[in-house]
């Protein structure tokens, strides 16, 4: 067995505030903490530049953001073929679902082609075999990945603040 970790933030921005109320979540952003790399794989960036996944680090998030991190064990199989779903969305810089969470309000709204951040953390898991292909990745807010990982014994690891 090996652990994959995730980061959930309670981010502090407008933004982050407006991700929070429209789907109804604690959370409002989630990241993959590679431990091997020592970094993040996230959904990152701007509007002016765009957002897509990426490699970056704990320090690029507004200080003072409380954060959690959570650990669920998986078998070594699991682990690599998550972790190769994750370094691949980053390494080719894929698009953030936008309308994906415009669906959070407007449920016919599902996908532009891309993942936003809760969406491709469950298809990471999905596409390892830990978790099932059957339920889309786009149902998932941060706090609905959150409940997920909790239901499969996710154990609390770290929290703090950037």
């Amino acid at each position: 067995m090996k652990p994959l970790c995730f980061v959930f933030f309670e981010g502090l921005s407008p933004l982050s505030k407006l991700i929070k109320f429209f789907t109804r979540s604690t959370f409002s952003h989630v990241a993959v903490f590679d431990k091997e790399k020592g970094c993040l794989i996230e959904a990152w960036g701007n509007i002016k530049h765009g957002v897509y996944w990426q490699y970056s680090s704990l320090k690029k998030h507004t200080e003072g953001t409380p954060y959690e991190i959570y650990s669920i064990e998986v078998n070594k199989k699991q682990y690599k073929e998550a972790m190769r779903f994750y370094r691949f969305l980053a390494d080719r810089c894929f698009p953030y679902n936008y309308i994906g969470v415009i669906g959070f309000v407007l449920p016919f709204f599902t996908s532009n082609g891309g993942f936003f951040c809760s969406e491709g953390c469950y298809e990471g898991l999905a596409f390892s075999g830990f978790a099932p292909k059957e339920v889309p990745g786009w149902k998932f807010s941060p706090d609905g990945f959150y409940n997920f990982l909790l239901s499969k014994n996710a154990k609390l690891i770290e929290r703090g603040e950037v």
